[in-house]
This record gives structure tokens, sequence and C-alpha cells, in this order.
């Protein structure tokens, strides 16, 4: 199964595993750069995963600035 994901900011990087074999567990690393005092802001990460002819996509919600940091994750 290949893995991608899409940062939806260029402060914002990015890193899951390329190449996964399910049942799985992935880490995805997320490095934020935004400057100190950043407000708060919500970003949505689009994350596909693809293989033997299907594609599923979930997407996770990062909260970056805000006093607590939130991942839901929906998968369908």
């Amino acid at each position: 199964m290949n893995l991608a994901v899409a940062s939806p900011s260029p402060s914002l990087t990015l890193q899951l595993p390329v190449l996964a074999t399910p049942p799985i567990t992935v880490l995805l690393r997320v490095t934020d750069t935004h400057p100190v005092g950043f407000p708060a802001q919500w970003f949505t990460l689009p994350i596909t995963a693809t293989g033997n002819g299907v594609t599923r996509t979930l997407s996770m919600g990062l909260l970056v600035g805000g006093v607590r940091v939130y991942l839901p994750v929906v998968w369908k």
C-alpha cells in the first residue's frame, strides 16, 4: 500500500512512511515552524492510501497555535 499526505501550509512539514503492509499502524510526524505567537489555526491534513486498485482517503484535523492539540481521525 502506498501512503501520501499533503501539507496545507509551508510552515508544516509532514512525514509519513511511503509504503506499508496492512494491517498497519503508522506514525505521522508533523514539524511546525510557524513563528512564536502564531494565532491558533485549524488545518485539515488529507492522507491517501492506494493499493490493489483501491484508493482510500482520510482527513485528519490539526490545531496549531492553540493551548491544546487535537488530532481527530476519520477513516472510511
